[in-house]
């Protein structure tokens, strides 16, 4: 099938490489695109719509199934039952949902102070030795501001995905986020979701660039988040914390959607802290 001679994405003005856009998956070829097959996730065998890019049984990332052992090994046995594990306790809870689509890498943390970003899960295991870090309940949190009480940050740690804070100070860049926790803490990462409403999502700035401090680190954690709908884990360590500090260094601009402007303010609808609390 011919591919329109086009350089670029007629949805999203991304360099074109194929009749599929490989950044938001639009099809720019001629006619109707054809069928795509069922996915059959590696780990726990769900049958998953094509358009489906993470298994809706256990969180698993579909498009990097041939990165998987399929030799029977006892790794890949306990792999499997860590993510049908982490499955059927996302279904407890909002919070434990979102835990699950980003439990940490099996990977080593990188010894510099910049932070690591995924936006899916690779596996069900932690970053911290015995037991399997879970999202840890905050028991405070504030920001430098809000647009208004109905958009506090107390949305950020609801657990409710469609509700979210609103940064008052233009365009977000300095804003910040503090959680706070009545007993020291084992951080494994923080996970930040964006706006779930495509429209509000468009036209609210978003996170670009982050600090992260707490007050047992050495060193800030800098990095990036992708301008995305999908939960991201920041990864990082900690043994005691009591204090986390999110500061936004920069953001993605907003913009206009149809006939409705763009917003001059901020917005993060969730940030979850994975980890172990003292005693679990």
């Amino acid at each position: 099938m011919a591919i329109l001679m086009e350089e670029l994405c007629a949805t999203c003005s991304a360099p074109l490489g194929g009749p599929y856009c490989g950044h938001c998956g639009a099809w720019n070829g001629e006619g109707s695109p054809p069928p795509e097959p069922d996915k059959v996730c590696p780990v726990c065998g769900t049958v998953n719509p094509p358009e489906n890019l993470h298994c809706q049984a256990c969180a698993y990332r579909l498009d990097r199934a041939d990165s998987w052992p399929v030799d029977g090994s006892g790794s890949n046995r306990s792999v499997r039952l860590l993510a049908l594990a982490a499955a059927v306790a996302a279904a407890l809870t909002a919070v434990l949902l979102i835990g699950n689509w980003i439990a940490g890498s099996e990977e080593p943390q990188p010894s510099t102070p910049q932070a690591t970003t995924e936006t899916t899960a690779d596996s069900a295991t932690g970053g911290i030795t015995g037991e399997q870090p879970q999202p840890i309940a905050v028991d405070s949190v504030s920001a430098s501001s809000s647009f208004s009480d109905a958009l506090g940050p107390q949305n950020l740690i609801d657990g409710d995905p469609g509700t979210y804070w609103n940064d008052a100070s233009l365009h977000g860049e300095g804003a910040e986020i503090v959680l706070e926790f009545d007993e020291p803490v084992s951080i494994d990462g923080l996970v930040v979701l964006n706006v779930s409403d495509e429209v509000a999502f468009s036209r609210n700035f978003r996170i670009r660039g982050y600090e992260i401090t707490t007050d047992d680190l050495p060193t800030p954690l800098v990095g990036e988040l992708a301008d995305t709908q999908e939960p991201q884990r920041i990864d990082f360590e900690t043994t005691g914390s009591t204090v986390l500090r999110l500061r936004v260094t920069s953001t993605y601009p907003a913009e206009s959607v149809g006939e409705q402007p763009a917003f001059e303010e901020l917005a993060v609808a969730e940030v979850t802290v994975v980890g172990l609390r003292s005693g679990e």
